[in-house]
Order: structure tokens, then C-alpha cells, then sequence
């Protein structure tokens, strides 16, 4: 969830901005949350955020990965 989180951060915004359908603000202020420990971090937050937002996340991204066939 840190990876995510900072890697979301270095995304443009204009990027961003092409693709609301990844939910890039909430891994960007979730990975705030687990790396500067702000209230009390649930156990429970953390494993639905891996275990559903996560495979979500994917699913969405790999959709914006080219078409290897593309390339050729």
C-alpha cells in the first residue's frame, strides 16, 4: 500500500485527470495515513484496502497498459 500510494503521487495531474476511474487520491492519502501514522491505523482498513481495493486497482490499470500487439 506505501508502494502504491507513492507511486500514485508521482503521477501527473494531467494523467490523473485522463483516467478518473482509478481512485488516485484515496491510495495517495491512504499511504499517508500507514507511512505517518495519523489516529489509530485498523488492521481491518488495511485489509480491505489490499484485498479489494488493490485487485480493483489492477483490473483498472491494466486496462490503461498498451496492447503489446501494438508494438509490433
Amino acid at each position: 500500500m506505501l508502494i502504491i500510494g507513492k507511486a500514485a503521487a508521482h503521477v501527473s495531474p494531467q494523467y490523473r485527470k485522463l483516467h478518473p476511474e482509478v481512485a488516485w487520491d484515496n491510495f495517495i492519502r491512504f499511504r499517508n495515513i500507514i507511512a505517518h501514522e495519523y489516529g489509530d491505523m485498523l488492521l481491518n482498513r488495511l485489509w480491505l484496502a489490499s484485498t479489494v481495493a488493490v485487485p480493483e486497482l489492477f483490473s483498472v490499470l491494466i486496462k490503461l497498459l498498451p496492447d503489446e500487439s501494438e508494438d509490433k
